[in-house]
């Protein structure tokens, strides 16, 4: 893991001729792989809401590191931009009990606070990313003609009335199966909440494509 090759060099910087070489291979490295993952709408390329968490963490604890030891060049300028996009994803995908759906490969409904305590940290000025990881007690609700979102490259199709916690709430999963082990043969799977209930679910269990 690339951000464990980062964390080492900035850690043994002052005993290691070649640690600044090391840790910037290391970024650039780790920064290929996530441009590569990260898809236009923000989501991860393996399109399980549980495996966004995991991808978003590892990309803030390269930035946590680098902002730590003072090696933010290290990060290609749009950096930033991934990791608000990841989040962003995040937020479009929420249901209506601050959890993310659990499509393809994902254990138990995971509290989108897992993302949002890092991103609204690093983006103060997104009030809806506060308003997420505080379940609505700060900041506020994304703005918009429409609380709806769709997702053209993971192809999730997020229909909601408004983003309250009693809001209607139906999301389809019409895309792709996703790259990587984590892809299920659940196409057109949806779940659906009314009155801050879940109606109906996706386990996210499903059928593995190998």
């Amino acid at each position: 893991d690339m951000s464990g090759v980062y964390a080492a060099a900035s850690l043994w910087s002052e005993d290691w001729d070649r640690a600044a070489t090391v840790r910037e291979t290391a970024a650039s490295k780790f920064y290929t792989a996530i441009q590569g993952q990260l898809l236009p709408d923000g989501l991860q390329c393996e399109l399980s809401p549980d495996y966004q968490g995991v991808f978003y963490a590892s990309a803030v604890s390269l930035y946590n590191t680098a902002n730590n030891f003072g090696t933010a060049g290290d990060l290609p300028a749009d950096y930033m931009d991934i990791l608000e996009n990841g989040a962003d994803a995040v937020v479009k995908m929420m249901t209506p009990a601050f959890t993310s759906p659990s499509f393809n490969d994902c254990g138990s409904p995971q509290p989108v606070s897992s993302v949002m305590n890092s991103a609204a940290a690093i983006f103060p000025t997104r009030a809806d990313f506060l308003w997420a990881k505080t379940k609505g007690a700060e900041g506020a609700p994304p703005t918009g003609a429409t609380a709806s979102q769709f997702m053209p490259y993971g192809g999730f199709a997020i229909m909601r009335t408004d983003w309250s916690p009693s809001a209607s709430f139906l999301a389809f999963d019409v895309g792709p199966l996703g790259v990587g082990y984590h892809a299920h043969q659940d196409k057109l799977g949806f779940t659906l909440w009314k009155g801050g209930e879940e109606l109906v679910f996706d386990d996210g269990g499903g059928q593995y494509d190998r």
